[in-house]
């Protein structure tokens, strides 16, 4: 849990791993599936590595360097694993704050735009996504 300076809530999450390097380096590890390979552009996109090198500052590891993680399980005919390392810069982090306040600023204004590349299946939120396209309103 961290808090983003003007942002009401906290930032919370769950690492699934941390550990620290004979040099000292700490490296926050995400396990994932996924169905093909991860790009290079993915990764190094990636919001969810780049809150987690966030949180990892906020809770006491400012001193530091941080590795982040992917450890991926690829689900094809022959399942393989892949381990994909990252970092963040300062500048990666400040785009990070800014969508997150954009995003803050649209809820505040009772925005809601749904995501439909997402994993809609298992979405808490599919009935407010269904509900949006069923509206008869479509001015802009």
């Amino acid at each position: 849990m961290f808090h983003i300076h003007g942002l009401p809530v906290p930032i919370i999450g769950i690492f699934d791993l941390i550990e620290q390097d004979e040099s000292g380096a700490i490296i926050v590890t995400d396990w994932k599936t996924a169905s093909q390979a991860y790009s290079e552009d993915e990764i190094n996109k990636n919001l969810q590595l780049t809150l987690y090198g966030m949180a990892a500052k906020a809770n006491g590891y400012t001193d530091k360097v941080i590795l982040l993680r992917f450890h991926t399980l690829i689900k094809t005919r022959v399942p393989k694993f892949e381990e994909y390392y990252t970092t963040r810069s300062e500048m990666d982090e400040k785009r990070a704050v800014k969508k997150i306040m954009h995003v803050w600023d649209g809820i505040g204004k009772r925005v809601f735009i749904p995501n439909e590349s997402w994993k809609c299946k298992g979405c808490q939120y599919k009935g407010a996504c269904d509900e949006w396209f069923k509206k008869e309103d479509l001015s802009l």
